[in-house]
């Protein structure tokens, strides 16, 4: 919840619950690890985007329609 009195974005135990939620539902979408890190750390429509530029889910094939920093982020992650 965000407004003007309330902001659970600080609350440690929400944001985590938060982002646990967000990674389930995009790892239940690409059934891919890379992927759902790619589309958690970026967005789900660019890595949506690059698959479609792409015509295919193929992590090699995906990235290079990605931006640089994004490639980057990524490899140092997976790597």
């Amino acid at each position: 919840v965000l407004n003007v009195n309330i902001d659970e974005r600080k609350d440690d135990s929400l944001s985590t619950l938060a982002a646990i939620n967000e990674l389930t539902r995009l790892n239940e979408k690409y059934k891919d690890p890379s992927l759902t890190f790619l589309a958690f750390t970026s967005s789900p429509s660019l890595v949506n985007r690059a698959i479609k530029r792409a015509e295919s889910k193929r992590l090699d094939s995906v990235l290079t329609y990605v931006n640089k920093d994004f490639q980057d982020l990524l490899l140092a992650f997976l790597f």
